[in-house]
């Protein structure tokens, strides 16, 4: 059984390396056309007619999870008219505790976070989160059970910054670099020893979006 646990966090080591030191790539054409469109709904209606939702809320989220999106939806209100450090902070919040949190997964195919990332990045990095980052996801569930998974606990910003302007599909969009750490809840049946506690995550100011979006993470640690 210990060498059995060994080659797979081994492989959960390497898979983090592949998929966190990452330059998401552009994709075209719809998601209809591929058959894929429910695997990324759009943003969540809101009970409230005045109040603007840009992002849809996480399934079955956990409780930090939840707070975190309470937080963004509440600064990303005032769009255009916002602090764009803090709303790229409570962007990356909310990405890190829905990606790397497995707790409240239905399988492999169940890719945390995409809705925060620019939109043409969905699939790609959707399909590439699937084969890499979450590919074990299955033979963990089997061992443990879905509640014993990781789970993240809490998210702190170490660091941000002004990035510049970055050319996205010839469009030129401001930029906000951070970096963040992140722990994992004890109790997990896996070794959360042995994964990623730390990203760098640029966010764009998506002007014809409307919205802050996630177009690249990568791990500093």
């Amino acid at each position: 059984m210990k060498k059995k646990l060994t080659v797979v966090y081994t492989g959960v080591g390497l898979i983090c390396l592949l998929c966190l030191v990452l330059s998401i790539v552009l994709v075209r054409g719809s998601l209809d056309e591929l058959g894929l469109s429910t695997m990324f709904p759009s943003a969540t209606p809101s009970a409230d007619p005045e109040k603007v939702i840009l992002y849809k809320q996480p399934k079955n989220p956990t409780e930090i999870q939840e707070g975190f999106y309470d937080e963004l939806i509440e600064v990303t209100q005032g769009y255009p008219e916002v602090d764009p450090y803090v709303a790229s902070e409570k962007l990356a919040k909310c990405f890190i505790s829905d990606f790397y949190t497995w707790t409240n997964k239905d399988g492999n195919f169940d890719v945390g976070g995409l809705d925060y990332l620019y939109g043409p990045h969905h699939l790609t990095f959707g399909l590439y989160a699937r084969d890499t980052y979450y590919q074990n996801f299955n033979h963990f569930e089997s061992e443990y059970g879905v509640e014993n998974l990781m789970e993240v606990e809490s998210v702190t910003l170490m660091n941000s910054a002004y990035g510049g302007q970055v050319n996205i599909d010839e469009e030129k969009m401001e930029s906000y670099y951070l970096e963040l750490e992140w722990t994992y809840k004890p109790g997990s049946s896996m070794d959360t020893s042995k994964l990623q506690h730390k990203a760098g995550i640029t966010v764009i100011d998506n002007k014809i979006s409307g919205r802050y979006e996630i177009i690249r993470i990568m791990n500093i640690e």
